[in-house]
Formats: structure tokens, C-alpha cells, sequence
């Protein structure tokens, strides 16, 4: 097995592991994308989900915002290319003085050899020096990508690890950026769970964009990766059993989203028979699916939130399935239907939180700001992750199940 996958999990004497190992992100320093310090995450301040701003660096207080990571990685890969251009230019330079031909002659060969080398030797540092100077301005793409994830609202509300290490929803990934710019993640291991993290990460920061764009959810409050319990009365040395977990919710004065996010590629619609069915084509196979299940599961969610929550009425929790990046998708709706809704995302979440603010305004208040505020925190503290340790005990869990 390759070391850098190796399972790091304590094992008895018959060589069975014991817990699932559950390792936190290993780069936990971050570079600035203005001034290029490092410092690690435990310099920031607490992120707090109602204070609507971006995580700032602690030396010069500018904003590490995913757009000037973006911005920076521009500036780097031009640098990058310029350091190329010289290289190649200081090569070239390089040839062509050793091209030229010495004349030997007797008894002074040596000498002219020296001061041949002398020269060449000179060149060569006098070439190096603007490679050296732009060199000593860079900063590492691949530490740029990592810093803007775990400068991410994401992250710093969830602090999801790029890297779990477990036999069942262990992945690995890391941050990168290509050639042109474009910010991607590059899947090592565990292509479903990887796939699934990324779509849940590209939901949250589509709707948050969107949010913020749209007069009537000021003040809303978008909560990812919550886990409740789906047995309150549960025994306490098991409540790993009974965690349900939500991929994100969004409070208003009004009411309660229930997200559940799904990365599918394939072709969403409604069925003949009035069933959400998923349409595979591998070659020349086809093979439909129905997706009763997700909504089941969406429905649950819904369910237990509102039983542990227990602020909104019933009514008043909405359900609200994502699908992210299908090959296609004909089962979008256009307004909740029994409070349920259904909608694709490719670009932008602007139709989707769209379709949720008129929703919205439909309803009545049931709680002012202040305690929409207090209930956002209230649900990241006692409902959050932010220690791995409900997720952990949920993979136990499944273990026992297929043990």
C-alpha cells in the first residue's frame, strides 16, 4: 500500500483496527495572499456565522478572501512564466558563448581556458540575478490553493480536513491550481467521498454569493455540515448511533432550509410514473435509477431537525434537494411544491435562493434578528462538527453495521 495512504489506525493483535483514524488537515499553516506571512489557523479569532466578514490576516489585516487567492495565483502563474522566459533566454546565452571556438595556442592555452571560465562564470550570475529576484517575490501554487481553502467560510465553520484516513468515508485530496488560473481540487482517494465533499463546498459558496445579492434574506443565516440526533431519548455510551447528518441549513426569521446536496453525473428528471429518476450512460449502456431515496433521506433530515431544533413550526421547515454539476437536468422546479423543491446548480444559486426568498416572504416571522443570530450560533456549537468527533462516531457506526 502506498505510505502516503497508509491506514494510521492503532490495531489489535489480530491486526484488526480498532477506531477509524481521523486526522486533522496537515497543512494548518496559511500564507497570506497580500504581504505572503504564514501563520497557522489557531492565530484567527473564532469564526462567527452571524458577523457577515472575511477571515483577515493577523500581520497586515488584509482580507484572505477567495478572490484575492484567485488574484495572487494570477500574479504568480505570470511570474512563473516570466522565470521560464528567462531561463530559456539565460540557456540560450549560455550555448552560444560555449559555441564560440578558442584558438590553442602553445603556452598561453591554459591561461585563455581560465579566463574563458571567468567570464562564462560571470554571465551565468549575471543572468541568475532577475531570475532570483522574481524568484525571491513568489510564493508556491500549491501552498496559495491550500491557504484559500482553509481560509474558506467553509472550512473555518466546518474545519473539514481535505485528508480522512478510515476503511469506510476515508478520502484524500488536495487544492491546486492549473496553469490558467482556475482553482480546483485534484481527487487522490475515495473519488465518491471527494466528489461529494467538492459539491457540497461549490453549494454552500453559490449560495452564500447569492445570499448576499438578494435584498430579501438579509440577515439569513446559511449553517453547513449539522448533525442531529435522530433518537433524542438515545443512550448516552451510543449516540454515534443515532446522528443524522445535514449538509447545510438556512435560518431565516421565517423559516428553516433543509439542503441536501447530491453530485450525480447523470441526467435528472420525473419520471413516467411521477418518480425522481437518475438516467446513467456508460457506452452504450443506460441505466435509470429511481431517486426515491434522496428525497426519503432529504425528508428525514427535515424531520429530525425540526423535532431537536424545535423554533420553527412545522410548516415551516422546507426541504430543498441539490443536484450538483448533472450531465443534465429536467426536474428543476420552479416554486416549492408541499414544502419541497428541487433545483439543479451549474454557474450561480441565483434562481435557487431566488425561488427561497419568494418562499420566504410568504410567511410570517417567528423570531426577530437577535434571536435568529442566537440561534445560529446555538446550532454551529451544539450541532456542528467543528472537532470531527460526530462524524467519527458515525463512521464507527457504519463499521459495526458491515463488520
Amino acid at each position: 500500500m502506498n505510505k502516503k495512504h497508509q491506514n494510521l489506525r492503532k490495531k489489535n493483535n489480530r491486526g484488526t483496527p480498532i477506531v477509524p483514524a481521523y486526522l486533522e488537515a496537515e497543512d494548518s499553516v496559511v500564507v497570506c495572499p497580500t504581504c505572503h506571512a504564514a501563520f497557522p489557523l489557531s492565530a484567527l479569532e473564532p469564526f462567527d456565522p452571524c458577523r457577515e466578514s472575511h477571515a483577515r490576516c493577523p500581520v497586515c489585516c488584509a482580507p484572505c478572501t477567495a478572490d484575492a487567492y484567485d488574484r495572487e495565483a494570477a500574479h504568480m502563474i505570470e511570474l512563473q512564466r516570466e522565470v521560464e522566459q528567462l531561463q530559456a533566454a539565460r540557456g540560450r546565452a549560455l550555448n552560444e558563448f560555449d559555441r564560440k571556438r578558442i584558438w590553442h595556442v602553445p603556452l598561453v592555452g591554459k591561461l585563455l581556458a581560465r579566463v574563458r571560465q571567468r567570464r562564462r562564470e560571470q554571465l551565468k550570475a549575471e543572468l541568475l540575478e532577475p531570475i532570483s529576484d522574481i524568484s525571491s517575490r513568489m510564493v508556491g501554487l500549491d501552498k496559495l490553493a491550500s491557504s484559500r481553502y482553509l481560509m474558506s467560510e467553509y472550512h473555518l465553520l466546518t474545519r473539514t480536513p481535505l485528508r480522512i484516513y478510515a476503511e469506510r468515508g476515508g478520502y484524500c485530496m488536495r487544492c491546486c491550481y492549473d496553469m490558467t488560473g482556475a482553482f480546483t481540487f485534484d481527487y487522490r482517494h475515495g473519488y465518491s467521498m471527494c466528489r461529494g465533499l467538492v459539491g457540497e463546498i461549490k453549494a454552500f459558496e453559490q449560495v452564500v454569493a447569492a445570499m448576499r445579492a438578494e435584498a430579501r434574506l438579509e440577515g439569513a443565516r446559511l449553517v453547513p455540515n449539522v448533525f442531529v440526533r435522530k433518537n433524542e431519548g438515545s443512550n448516552p455510551s451510543e449516540r454515534g448511533s443515532y446522528f443524522s447528518q445535514l449538509d447545510m441549513v438556512l435560518l431565516t426569521r421565517r423559516a428553516a432550509y433543509v439542503f441536501e446536496v447530491k453530485s450525480r453525473d447523470a441526467s435528472i428528471e420525473w419520471g413516467a410514473s411521477g418518480a425522481l429518476e437518475a438516467t446513467y450512460c456508460q457506452g452504450d449502456k443506460v441505466n435509470v435509477r429511481k431517486l426515491a431515496g434522496d428525497l426519503q433521506q432529504l425528508a428525514d433530515h427535515a424531520f429530525y431537525f425540526n423535532r431537536c431544533v424545535g423554533r420553527y413550526p412545522f410548516d415551516a421547515t422546507f426541504e430543498v434537494m441539490v443536484y450538483v454539476d448533472p450531465a443534465s437536468c429536467a426536474a428543476d422546479m420552479e416554486a416549492f411544491c408541499d414544502n419541497l423543491l428541487v433545483r439543479s446548480l451549474t454557474a450561480d444559486a441565483r434562481e435557487l435562493v431566488r425561488i427561497i426568498a419568494e418562499q420566504d416572504a410568504r410567511l410570517s416571522d417567528a423570531m426577530d434578528q437577535n434571536a435568529l443570530d442566537a440561534l445560529a450560533r446555538e446550532v454551529l456549537a451544539r450541532y456542528g462538527d467543528r472537532d470531527l468527533r460526530k462524524r467519527q462516531m458515525h463512521a464507527m457506526r457504519l463499521e459495526r453495521k458491515t463488520a
